[in-house]
């Protein structure tokens, strides 16, 4: 997350910021723009166009500049964002392979109240929770995890938006 970027300004935890990706990047140096982008969203949609008061963004970087990661490096991010006491965890990545190490990272976040919103991935399937079907995309396909899809400004569900009986929102 990049501190300056439009509505973050005095929002993000620059002290406690941690990186976990491959290489010990730098969570406040935002190579593809992903997470500073989630995270402007996150603190102003609340109020409009100003942060909402109270918001606090604390920047966990689990991917490298090129969003490889892997399991542990996920598992890793939140366990220690439910060291800083986190009340919102978001998971915006997504795979297609399901870890125990992840699931177990995100039922100790639940059982802690955190909220864990994940993205419903990006493959337009609908596919996950068909009996028969095991294709899921993850974290947003895990137990526990509010998955959320996108829509365009009519409300409409994007082509290209995972779909399935996961899906929160």
């Amino acid at each position: 997350v990049a501190p300056g970027a439009a509505g973050l300004a005095n929002r993000v935890d620059t002290g406690r910021a941690a990186s976990f990706a491959f290489g010990d990047g730098n969570p406040l140096v935002d190579v593809q723009g992903h997470g500073t982008m989630v995270a402007s969203i996150i603190s102003t949609v609340a109020s409009g166009s100003e942060a909402a008061p109270g918001v606090r963004i604390l920047p966990v970087q689990i991917a490298g500049p090129g969003g490889e990661t892997s399991a542990q490096a996920v598992a890793d991010g939140i366990r220690y964002a439910i060291s800083r006491r986190a009340r919102i965890i978001n998971l915006s990545l997504q795979g297609s392979n399901r870890s125990k190490v992840e699931q177990d990272a995100i039922d100790a976040a639940v059982r802690k109240g955190i909220l864990v919103i994940a993205a419903s991935g990006n493959t337009g399937k609908d596919t996950c929770g068909v009996k028969g079907i095991t294709q899921c995309e993850y974290p947003g396909a895990y137990r526990h995890v509010l998955a959320v899809g996108a829509t365009d400004e009519g409300g409409t569900a994007l082509p290209e938006s995972t779909r399935g009986m996961h899906v929160a929102l």
